[in-house]
């Protein structure tokens, strides 16, 4: 991996021949975005095309798809053009979703945990909070869950019901370096291995609400948000 890639929180584009098509693939394994200013022609202008095609999978979260299709406009007042790049930069940069990782039992009381965890993130921070389940994406679950998690400003794992899928999906977010806000409803006995994790415990909402706000106040000041 070139370390500019590897140390880069994005990649842009301009021109450029076989080494750019070069880096850009680097940019990909690495899943760093890319950001290709089309209008000067020869590779970026190919590699937009691309990345234009999958915007939906690698962007649509971040970023309006107008304002990716603007790089392949032509404008004359470089400076400000400048100055447009490297914001979309920032803004691809800088994920606003957030994967919640719990329990698909249906308990009353872990819907409503859920919910919260949406009210806190959506209304007091801006950020988008889903969960993925079978019920929400087609064909493997998995691939879906990996994909979820290594777009992900954030985790949220709710370890009350301590299911494979839960600890699976904490453990694929500590492995990605994921910042996680464990929680778990009060009276639950969690294993040895996971037990030193700073979780809130929870048994009202309006408590859990409290305790998420300041962990994720956290994590937004950390994030630049």
């Amino acid at each position: 991996m070139p370390e500019q890639i590897q140390l880069a929180d994005a990649v842009i584009l301009v021109g450029g021949f076989d080494g750019t098509f070069r880096a850009a693939n680097w940019a990909r394994i690495s899943k760093k975005p890319l950001i290709p200013v089309a209008s000067f022609g020869n590779a970026a202008a190919q590699i937009f095309e691309q990345e234009l095609n999958d915007f939906d999978i690698h962007y649509a979260e971040r970023i309006d798809k107008l304002d990716f299709q603007d790089l392949n406009s032509i404008k004359t007042d470089w400076n400000a053009r400048s100055a447009q790049v490297v914001a979309l930069a920032e803004r691809l940069a800088s994920s606003n979703a957030v994967c919640v990782a719990m329990s698909y039992s249906g308990r009353p009381d872990l819907e409503d945990a859920y919910e919260s965890f949406q009210a806190v993130c959506e209304k007091d921070f801006k950020y988008k909070c889903e969960r993925v389940d079978n019920t929400n994406t087609l064909g493997r679950i998995l691939p879906k869950i990996q994909e979820k998690l290594e777009q992900a400003a954030f985790v949220i794992v709710d370890l009350t019901e301590l299911k494979t899928n839960v600890l699976y999906e904490l453990g694929l977010a500590q492995g990605l370096k994921k910042p996680v806000v464990t929680t778990a409803k009060v009276g639950t006995d969690l294993p040895f291995d996971v037990k030193d994790l700073p979780t809130i415990f929870w048994d009202g909402q309006k408590k859990l609400k409290e305790d998420l706000r300041a962990k994720i106040a956290l994590i937004a000041q950390m994030q630049g948000r």
